[in-house]
């Protein structure tokens, strides 16, 4: 994760994260080998890539790369703060996955400014 963050905060927008995306596939082959309908499991896949790409991008705004995430306690408060409201979507089941930016949002905390904020950044670098 520490080398998405380095990479989201060097400006790269289009990560290929080959083992998480591997992982996702092989997920989704589960759910379909457990009877889940393609077009669900689908939905799951995409719901839970689309969460784990909020969080990293919520996470990327206290990740500092001079300090060891394990002793960096903002990154560790945050990331309590995430899976809290993962935790609480998931009581939701499948209809939860996919859910996170929105609830970040109604809580006042809308990934769409990180996301600018970067590419302010990228741009006045530029």
């Amino acid at each position: 994760r520490t080398h998405v963050y380095e990479l989201y905060g060097a400006g790269c927008r289009d990560i290929i994260r080959e083992t998480f995306d591997s992982s996702v596939r092989t997920g989704k082959s589960a759910l379909i080998a457990l009877g889940f309908d393609k077009a669900k499991a689908e939905n799951i896949a995409k719901g839970y890539t689309e969460d784990d790409q909020t969080a990293m991008i919520m996470m990327s705004t206290v990740y500092d790369p001079d300090i060891p995430s394990q002793n960096n306690p903002v990154y560790i408060e945050k990331a309590k703060e995430i899976v809290a409201i993962q935790d609480e979507l998931l009581k939701q089941g499948p209809h939860g996955f996919g859910q996170l930016r929105q609830k970040l949002i109604e809580l006042g905390d809308d990934p769409s400014e990180v996301i600018r904020r970067y590419q302010q950044q990228s741009e006045n670098k530029s």
